[in-house]
């Protein structure tokens, strides 16, 4: 094991005898994260008799910049522009009986603390850090759904299809020390 990795270990688990919790607002003063996100939304639908539709598209342009503040590195990427297209068709089968297909194109953005780089405690065996280089994650989502209405419930039954790509996921690594990094 590398003796580095080893000896930021025991200085955690020294520091964890001493204390035993740790704040995000602490982790702040370590990393700063600035995001902007400028936006704009158009949609338009209707219904012609028994079909109906809805589309969407959402424009989005990202500013991020982390920096961490003891070194001074700052991750300061080019701004990106993501179009969001989202498309929804129905179809009444008969006056309780309804079909729907939709597409979609989504995102989800990495959360503070997994682009801190810093390592945080959770448990005296657990230790977590993030990167900052991490891109969002985009879905492309399919759905088809059929909708039965009665007097008293409604049913539905679905089938959907979800691609993402840029995947944002925790890894897990257990040590000789039975420590998860």
């Amino acid at each position: 094991m590398n003796a580095k990795l080893i000896e930021a270990i025991e200085e955690a688990e020294e520091f964890l005898k001493e204390t035993k919790e740790i704040f995000v607002e602490d982790r702040e003063k370590y990393l700063s994260n600035k995001e902007k996100i400028y936006a704009t939304y158009v949609s338009v639908g209707n219904k012609m008799k028994k079909f109906s539709y809805q589309f969407g598209l959402r424009g989005e342009l990202t500013d991020l910049k982390t920096e961490l503040k003891q070194t001074a590195e700052i991750n300061d990427r080019k701004p990106f522009f993501n179009l969001f297209p989202s498309a929804h068709l129905g179809y009444q089968l008969t006056e309780k009986n309804n079909f729907q297909v939709s597409y979609s194109r989504r995102i989800q953005r990495p959360e503070f603390q997994d682009l801190n780089p810093f390592f945080s405690f959770t448990n005296d065996r657990s230790i977590l850090t993030g990167n900052p280089n991490l891109n969002p994650m985009y879905t492309h989502s399919f759905d088809v759904e059929f909708i039965h209405q009665s007097d008293f419930i409604v049913l539905g039954s679905s089938v959907y299809f979800r691609n993402t790509t840029d995947v944002i996921d925790e890894i897990f690594n257990v040590n000789d020390e039975g420590i998860t990094l």
